[in-house]
């Protein structure tokens, strides 16, 4: 729940600063007499409004590009995920892994022909840490560095979803605010002050759908079984 809450405060910091970015620009342009230009979603159809105050109706914007498809080709697959979790969860149950080990592990990753990281980023970039900052888990051992590889790993399958689908995988403010209503409430049940995952897997979250529309042709939510796996 204290990881909810913090995402939540991170939310609504970044966008009053994109609102007051907003604010400054166009105070700029005003004050410096420049046009400004907006685009305006106006009964689902994309409409362009210049400082003339006329309407022009734009082309349908490109459902997939080349480079989308290139990108997809490029990516992780679910079920591939799946078996990397498989992997990662007997080389560290906890979820907690040294940085040199999942750096090994991603190295290995690249050398074997079972389909992995046939076409994957991993493949075609080099392996450093700098990939993964972001996962490091801080003061965890004075003598060592370590990752939180089940974040990691749904982060992959975030990228996944975000080429598969048109729709954002970031949750909206209401989202994050109606999870914290759900997890608060006497219903959710928990372990050692944790979430259970049979509480968890009857919360509809943002990405199930998306998940549905994978051609994976998976029936069940691995965002939840990465989680708990």
């Amino acid at each position: 729940m204290s990881k909810l809450d913090e995402w939540i405060r991170l939310r609504i910091a970044s966008e009053d600063e994109a609102i007051q970015s907003l604010i400054l620009y166009v105070q700029d342009n005003i004050e410096q007499e420049s046009p400004l230009y907006h685009r305006l979603l106006l009964n689902s159809d994309n409409v362009l409004i210049d400082n003339d105050l006329l309407l022009h109706p734009l082309p349908a914007p490109i459902k997939q590009s080349v480079q989308m498809e290139q990108e997809l080709e490029g990516a992780f697959k679910i079920s591939q995920l799946r078996k990397i979790q498989s992997s990662l969860q007997n080389q560290a149950p906890s979820g907690v892994i040294m940085l040199v080990d999942m750096l090994g592990f991603l190295t290995n990753l690249q050398e074997m022909n079972d389909g992995y990281l046939k076409h994957g980023r991993y493949y075609r970039e080099r392996i450093s840490t700098k990939k993964l900052a972001p996962f490091r888990v801080p003061d965890f051992d004075e003598n060592n560095e370590f990752v939180n590889w089940k974040l990691w790993l749904v982060a992959q399958l975030l990228q996944i979803l975000e080429l598969i689908s048109t729709q954002s995988c970031i949750p909206s403010i209401h989202a994050l605010l109606e999870y914290q209503q759900i997890f608060e409430s006497p219903n959710c049940t928990r372990i050692d002050n944790c979430v259970t995952r049979a509480s968890f897997n009857i919360v509809h979250l943002w990405i199930d759908d998306i998940v549905q529309q994978t051609n994976d042709n998976e029936k069940s939510n691995p965002w939840k079984e990465f989680l708990f796996g």
